[in-house]
């Protein structure tokens, strides 16, 4: 988002499957569009079994130098 909230764009989703019950870490690299300063993280998830469970633990963003 701008300084007037308006969205500026979003980046390409990933994938990444979760094979069985455990801690797992899934990160992703992006660059910020020009102007931006917010961001948010959205995640979606797909459940493989009724029974599925999965909890996110710290999801953050964090500023890091241009690439």
């Amino acid at each position: 988002y701008d300084e007037t909230d308006t969205y500026l764009s979003t980046s390409t989703a990933i994938t990444f499957d979760a094979p069985a019950s455990g801690w797992w870490t899934l990160y992703d690299d992006a660059v910020a569009p020009a102007g931006a300063i917010q961001a948010q993280i959205e995640i979606t998830v797909t459940a493989t079994a009724a029974s599925s469970v999965m909890r996110f633990d710290r999801p953050a963003l964090w500023q890091t130098l241009p690439r």
